[in-house]
């Protein structure tokens, strides 16, 4: 019995496109701290609109103090989507931003570089996909650390 091969050629597949979210933190609900956050939340989520390789997969804000996790309610919910596979790069303003706690900023940094989770920081121009970056995301994180620390003497 003669066998057949049928050619299926390939059908245009639409790219894989990012799904990108955005994460914006102000330590404080005063009228300064309010409209840092609303510029954070509006040039991160126009940065994401403008690229056309990006799906905006959102904004996560709080309004809470960087040194403890814990209590931000949205980093955690973006952490958790991120765990449900939901986010592929996260933008931020600055490592400051992201936390303010030097051992669960890294923690938190590389679980989601071990999920293929990039964290883009722009005040510093760095990546978490980056292999050099660990040292200088030690030494920022480390330098918000103190700053916190010298602001509640």
């Amino acid at each position: 019995m003669e066998r057949t091969i049928t050619v299926i050629p390939p059908t245009a597949n639409k790219p894989k496109y990012l799904r990108v979210a955005a994460y914006c933190r102000v330590s404080t609900g005063h009228e300064a701290q309010s409209g840092s956050l609303k510029c954070q939340v509006a040039h991160l989520t126009k940065l994401i609109s403008e690229n056309p390789d990006w799906d905006f997969a959102g904004i996560y804000a709080d309004t809470q103090s960087g040194i403890d996790m814990c209590n931000r309610d949205e980093f955690n919910r973006m952490l958790s989507d991120c765990n449900d596979g939901k986010i592929d790069l996260i933008l931020t303003k600055s490592i400051s931003r992201w936390g303010r706690n030097t051992l669960d900023t890294l923690v938190t940094l590389q679980q989601l570089t071990a999920k293929g989770i990039e964290v883009r920081f722009e005040m510093e121009h760095i990546s978490t996909m980056d292999e050099k970056v660990h040292e200088i995301i030690v030494a920022h994180a480390a330098v918000a650390q103190h700053e916190s620390h010298e602001r509640s003497l």
